[in-house]
Formats: C-alpha cells, sequence, structure tokens
C-alpha cells in the first residue's frame, strides 16, 4: 500500500495511518513504506528524523493518554528497531571514507529506550566514524572503563525520559573528569520540554535533530 507521507512530515496526521500500522504489529506495512520512501529519493537520515522518530514520539503519547498497552508500545519499537537494522546494508554502501574519528554511542544506566542511539550509531557510521555501540542501560562503571581505554573523539547518548536527566549529568561530569578531551554530545525527548538550563561541562553540546546533529559532526570533522 503506498505511502502518503511527505518529506516534511512530522507529528501530523500523514504519520497516523503508518503508526496505526505499526502498533497492530504489521511489520509488512512498514518495511512497504521504508522501500517506497527509499525509492522515492529519501536518504537514511530522512527516514530516521521524519519516520521512525516522529512515529515513536506519537506512540508514546498514545501510551501516555492509555491508547496503547504496554504490549503495543512495545510491538511498535521492536518493528522499528527491525526497520533500522534492515538499512544497514545502505549504511555499508553509502558511508563515507573514514573520517579517522571515534565515538562511543550508548544509554545510560537505567535508560531503557535504544532506539535511538541506534540510529545516531547508524548515521555516525555513516558519516565516516568509526562507532562503538553499546546499546540500552549500560552500567556507569562500565562506561567509565571502556571510554577511558578507547578514549573516543564523541560519546554521545540519546535520552528518552527526562526522570534519568540526572544520571546524565552525573555521568557527563564523570566522564569529563577521566577524558577532558571527548566531546560529550546528547539528545533525545527528554531535552524537547526541558525548562531550565542543565549544569553541564563545557565540552557537553544538546542537540534537538538529527540534522543539527549532522551539522555539527560536520563541521567538527572539516576542523
Amino acid at each position: 500500500m503506498p505511502s502518503n507521507i511527505n518529506i516534511s512530515s512530522k507529528i501530523n496526521g500523514e504519520l497516523t495511518e503508518y503508526v496505526d500500522h505499526l502498533v497492530q504489529g504489521h511489520t509488512s506495512y512498514c518495511q512497504n513504506t521504508v522501500s517506497e520512501l527509499l525509492s522515492r529519493g529519501w536518504g537514511v537520515l530522512d527516514i530516521f528524523e521524519n519516520l521512525f522518530y516522529p512515529s515513536l514520539v506519537l506512540v508514546g503519547k498514545r501510551w501516555e493518554t492509555n491508547e496503547l498497552s504496554v504490549a503495543q508500545e512495545h510491538i511498535a519499537t521492536c518493528i522499528t528497531e527491525t526497520l533500522i537494522t534492515g538499512l544497514y546494508p545502505k549504511i555499508v554502501q553509502e558511508k563515507r571514507a573514514f573520517s579517522g574519528f571515534k565515538a562511543v554511542v550508548s544509554c545510560i544506566e537505567n535508560e531503557h529506550h535504544q532506539v535511538g542511539s541506534k540510529m545516531i550509531s547508524y548515521l555516525l557510521e555513516l558519516w565516516g566514524l568509526q562507532v562503538l555501540y553499546l546499546g540500552a542501560d549500560v552500567p556507569k562503571t562500565d562506561l567509565m572503563i571502556l571510554t577511558k581505554t578507547e578514549k573516543p573523539d564523541f560519546i554521545l547518548f540519546s535520552i528518552t525520559l527526562y526522570a534519568n536527566m540526572p544520571i546524565f549529568i552525573q555521568t557527563a561530569k564523570d566522564l569529563t573528569s577521566i577524558l577532558p578531551e571527548s566531546e560529550i554530545i546528547a539528545g533525545g525527548q527528554a531535552f524537547e520540554n526541558m525548562q531550565s538550563r542543565l549544569s553541564l561541562p563545557r565540552n557537553v553540546n544538546i542537540f534537538k535533530t538529527l540534522s543539527n546533529l549532522k551539522s555539527y559532526i560536520e563541521s567538527r570533522l572539516e576542523q
């Protein structure tokens, strides 16, 4: 079935049909949507930013208003992760030459939502970075040991729940104390409705969108 989603889609009616199929577990419909968008010339970033991310935000909003069960939310997440993984051959085919930069992408301790960090890891590889992707709920001690050993240029986090912000702030401070030359970059839904300025080290940058992240990374690689 063809999709009506266009390149400027955000949270609006154009995503409703896709999300309805997503939460019902219609993997084939969702895969066909991705395939159609690729045939229209959408890139990986376009799909991540204009389809996967806003659809999961909409799923989360429906769950918050008790329109969806936890099980349905998990179905949507699992299908989306499957679709992201299915794009990896395209990443390998289109990725830029190695930039010489290394990145660690992780979820902080107690953050179980890993879709955002997985998308970030794929995009960084597409843009020519060496990426170590750690997944969900990484204990801070283990994260500190690995980053101290690997000495990455960038350490990136995607944070969904605002309740995890104190853990992120402390993690950023602890990482800065042992790796002052590494840049810490974070984004995700937790930052969207922030009312106050966070007390963060100077080497921490927050991005609002994946396009913003792309622009920032490209600017750093050109230096």
